[in-house]
């Protein structure tokens, strides 16, 4: 029966599966990228990684999944979206299983550089997957329900990942999100369906290549920027001309550079890659601080900063419902100065009670979950459904950048800070130092965002008033 089910589904019936495997995924997804924060400092120990060694093992999987999910856009548009979805899918499972079993560090980091094609495959196709089944209502309403799900699987990403650890293993960790994947899969082959979005075009190969060789050299030379990096950085910077050059003169191109015409769309990216650049990078020192020079365990670990998630959903609810009275530039500004508190709690972690750190932690959730709700509206509004494939690829990967570079920046730090060192034990004052260091920057860098915000708010209201007089 429930295979007729499946064959006779009306199109209701296939927008419910496609947003429950959405849910699915996202949940897998998100869980996958916040719980090796957690797990980092066990991996260590068990595979006798150096400091070097255990960062390349965050940094491979987000440098991947920032480098191919906009070439990945264009490529499984055109040759069918949910076959390549199996793929990522499959892809996922093996890497987990790949992970769980590795007895040293090159077949672990491989297992992460699967995981990281694997993610960037499936963010890619689910988001296409969304857009080319969903329409109308069902479409904003699917897309809620899918990010709140991805929340979810936030929140419970660092409690997750703390407990079956601590009490397990890392290695359970990673055979724990095998099931999600293979129930996803089981829902995509019975759907029985293909996605195209624009089987007419030409594939830009070439700028394609130039893009992932250009993040690829970027990453890289900022995490190193203190040895042969700088060597790479002006050629990245001259990769990024030749790929302008070839986008602007191809029929076809890989991101549509019309967008960033717009100021308001430009801001509200560069604004998400600052704060995604701050809460990522700031629950990455803290994890360390607390395993390393508080002794914490994972669990422990994992429930301190699970309260950093919840105030995000909760407010990030409410401050959904404000979006629709109040200008979300203006919501987002809020939000970032909220977060200039929450860093500077945390710049002297040192010098304070654990408590006030745990306090730091929720006003973290409260102000990027006030970001959150008034930025997607913000950038969604900047553009016309038309753009939304491009416009909401560009901002996952202005995100996901924004974590990038805060992990390589603290790694240029920390291998300065540490210097011969080569590991975090009995190095404490160096971690704390490198920590306050990227919260000064943080700091910087939100300022600088608040600025822009209110800038291109005022600039919208004076152009308001000036066609209202007319």
């Amino acid at each position: 029966m429930k295979k007729i089910y499946f064959l006779i589904m009306n199109k209701n019936d296939e927008d419910k599966f496609v947003i429950i495997l959405g849910c699915l995924l996202l949940f897998s997804v998100q869980i996958l990228g916040n719980m090796i924060v957690i797990a980092i400092p066990s991996i260590t120990e068990t595979l006798k990684l150096s400091m070097d060694a255990s960062n390349a093992v965050t940094l491979v999987y987000l440098v991947l999944v920032i480098s191919l999910i906009l070439p990945f856009g264009k490529f499984i548009s055109k040759y069918g979206v949910g076959k390549y979805l199996k793929i990522g899918i499959i892809l996922g499972i093996i890497s987990l299983f790949i992970c769980a079993i590795a007895p040293n560090y090159l077949i672990f980091i491989i297992g992460r550089i699967l995981q990281g094609i694997s993610t960037a495959l499936i963010c890619c196709a689910i988001n296409l997957t969304l857009s080319l089944q969903l329409s109308g209502e069902t479409f904003g309403r699917g897309i809620g329900i899918v990010l709140s799900l991805g929340y979810g699987g936030l929140t419970l990403s660092y409690l997750f990942s703390g407990f079956i650890t601590y009490y397990l293993s890392w290695r359970v960790l990673f055979l724990s999100l095998i099931p999600f994947y293979i129930i996803a899969l089981y829902i995509l082959i019975k759907l029985n369906k293909e996605w195209f979005s624009e089987s007419q075009i030409k594939i830009d190969y070439k700028g394609s290549i130039i893009y992932f060789i250009f993040m690829i050299l970027l990453s890289t030379s900022l995490s190193y920027l203190d040895d042969k990096g700088i060597l790479l950085l002006p050629i990245s910077f001259i990769l990024l001309i030749v790929l302008v050059v070839v986008e602007k003169n191809t029929e076809y191109p890989l991101y549509n550079l019309k967008l960033l015409r717009n100021p308001d769309y430009v801001i509200g990216n560069y604004a998400s890659f600052v704060v995604f650049f701050i809460t990522f990078i700031t629950i990455y020192i803290l994890n360390f601080y607390l395993q390393y020079h508080e002794d914490y365990d994972p669990s422990v670990t994992g429930l301190f900063l699970l309260p950093a998630a919840i105030s995000m959903i909760v407010v990030a609810h409410f401050a959904g419902k404000l979006t629709v009275k109040y200008d979300v530039r203006l919501l987002s500004a809020l939000g970032c100065v909220i977060l200039i508190f929450a860093t500077y709690i945390i710049l002297l972690m040192d010098f304070i009670p654990t408590y006030y750190i745990f306090l730091a932690c929720i006003v973290l959730g409260i102000a990027e979950g006030f970001f959150l709700a008034s930025n997607n509206r913000h950038v969604v509004l900047t553009i016309n459904r038309e753009h939304f494939i491009d416009s909401s690829t560009f901002l996952f990967t202005s995100r996901e950048f924004g974590k990038t570079v805060s992990l390589a920046l603290y790694f240029l730090i920390s291998g300065l800070v540490f210097g011969d060192a080569g590991t975090y034990e009995g190095n404490l004052l160096h971690l704390v130092m490198t920590g306050e260091m990227m919260m000064r920057i943080s700091m910087v860098l939100t300022v600088s965002v608040i600025i822009l915000l209110i800038g291109v708010w005022y600039k919208n209201k004076r152009n308001s008033k000036k066609v209202e007089s007319k």
